[in-house]
C-alpha cells in the first residue's frame, strides 16, 4: 500500500520505531515488554 501511494518505506519504517521508543517509554516495563513485538512485528514487515 505504501509503495503504490509513494510514500518513501524507510521513512515509514524510521517513523515506526520512533513511535516505538516513545510508547515503550511511557508504559511500565511489563506492558513494554507485551507491546514491544507488535511495534517488531510492524518493523519486520516493512523492511
Amino acid at each position: 500500500m505504501y509503495n503504490s501511494l509513494g510514500v518513501p518505506v524507510p521513512g515509514m519504517v524510521e517513523a515506526i520505531n520512533s513511535l516505538k521508543t516513545a510508547s515503550l517509554g511511557l508504559l511500565s516495563a511489563e506492558d513494554a515488554s507485551q507491546a514491544a513485538p507488535y511495534f517488531d512485528y510492524i518493523i519486520q514487515a516493512m523492511s
